[in-house]
């Protein structure tokens, strides 16, 4: 049995010692630095399993799930392998009604009116590589006062309670039908909203088992948890000073720590473990 992990910058490791991360200009070292703190390796080392992180900062959840895919069909993982998913943000997926690569957001919180105007009306599309606005002045005008309309009159959470669970259920049933072991997580944002209307609400075949507090919070609000006992964010501040940011490598354990006895508690590998004490 292999351990195999998919997600984004969370999933990385970003964040785990930004003072020597930004002193390693080679972007492969530094992705090798990252993975040595990251929560797939502290989790692996619980699990005592050989694991490869898979995972791509910045990364949409139709990045995550074109991944998982590829991997699969290439045999790459296979039956009995355990694969952990830390889903990103909806808000990364570029939209069918946009232009191609002109809607990126990176979190739910942007969407926030103090935020909005600035990181999506504004974008950051230009802090992108290889993503620049036009050299035509109006067609950018026009861009942002079309997102400011956008968010005000057209945005609805229903389009990703919809997309979600078909990405979710897609790979579920996959993965069920190669007998691969898995388990999903949302990092900073809900995959479903807990109040999803039942008009379109399938959640009844998502198997939430295996599914870390579905619908309920992410490893961001356990993190929030965690504050009054760790310092568990990149900058050493609380998440409600400053947003949008990553887990540090005490984060990243603490992350680990939690999934490893979610993995336990749902009996996902079929073993009677123990479970563990807090690993710090």
């Amino acid at each position: 049995m292999k351990l195999f992990t998919f997600g984004d910058s969370w999933t990385t490791g970003q964040g785990c010692n930004l003072k020597i991360e930004n002193t390693i200009n080679d972007i492969e070292q530094r992705k090798t630095y990252r993975n040595s703190m990251s929560w797939p390796k502290y989790l692996s080392e619980l699990l005592n399993l050989e694991f490869f992180n898979l995972s791509e900062s910045g990364s949409s959840n139709k990045k995550i799930f074109d991944t998982i895919i590829e991997n699969i069909k290439s045999n790459t993982i296979v039956e009995n392998d355990l694969i952990v998913i830390m889903w990103s943000s909806s808000l990364r997926d570029n939209l069918p009604f946009f232009p191609n690569g002109e809607w990126h957001v990176w979190g739910k919180n942007y969407m926030d009116k103090k935020w909005s105007f600035n990181w999506v009306i504004n974008s950051i599309k230009n802090n992108i590589i290889g993503t620049t606005y036009t050299s035509d002045a109006k067609y950018n005008f026009f861009l942002k006062s079309y997102k400011e309309f956008y968010i005000e009159n057209l945005f609805n959470e229903w389009y990703y309670d919809i997309v979600n669970q078909n990405y979710i259920l897609y790979v579920q049933k996959l993965l069920e039908s190669y007998n691969i072991k898995y388990i999903f997580c949302d990092a900073f944002d809900c995959m479903v909203n807990n109040n999803i209307h039942p008009f379109i609400n399938k959640t009844h075949f998502i198997n939430k088992l295996n599914y870390y507090k579905f619908g309920e919070a992410t490893l961001k609000d356990y993190l929030i948890s965690m504050e009054s006992d760790f310092n568990v964010w990149e900058d050493y501040t609380k998440w409600s000073d400053t947003p949008g940011k990553h887990p540090n490598h005490i984060g990243y354990r603490l992350i680990a720590n939690e999934l490893y006895n979610f993995i336990i508690k749902s009996n996902v590998l079929d073993k009677k473990n123990k479970q563990i004490p807090n690993i710090l």
